[in-house]
């Protein structure tokens, strides 16, 4: 069994779904700012009514953090989604995951907080462009 300073310093993961609820297909023309790796790599586009899931497998013990843009191929329509979980300290509480949505020009662009606590700072979020 880990004791606790172990458990604390366990890298957080974040299961991200991106939904293409459109009805055309999407770029998937950005995922910057990670702070750390995708378990696998994003498709450059997203056909309408599917979906893709990937993990961001965070570099810190105390967040795990990305964001992603999505688009239409000619670029007049978008959503950047700011995805986040934090801790204050090593050893404080995790804050609650959450998404911003600071720029959507076009799309309607959703998220749908799934889970948390699988695992420590770990949780699960969809995005839905629509």
């Amino acid at each position: 069994m880990a004791d606790a300073s172990a458990q604390d310093l366990r890298h957080p993961q974040a299961r991200m779904s991106l939904m293409n609820g459109s009805g055309d297909r999407v770029k998937i023309d950005g995922h910057s700012n990670c702070a750390g790796r995708w378990a696998q790599a994003w498709p450059a586009f997203l056909d309408p009514g599917r979906f893709f899931d990937n993990t961001l497998l965070s570099s810190f013990p105390n967040s795990v953090a990305c964001q992603i843009r999505v688009s239409s191929p000619s670029g007049t329509a978008h959503c950047r989604y700011v995805v986040s979980r934090l801790k204050t300290t090593l050893a404080g509480p995790w804050k609650p995951g959450k998404v911003a949505v600071p720029v959507s020009r076009k799309f309607t662009c959703t998220s749908q907080l799934e889970h948390t606590g699988v695992a420590p700072g770990d949780f699960a979020i969809t995005l839905d462009v629509q």
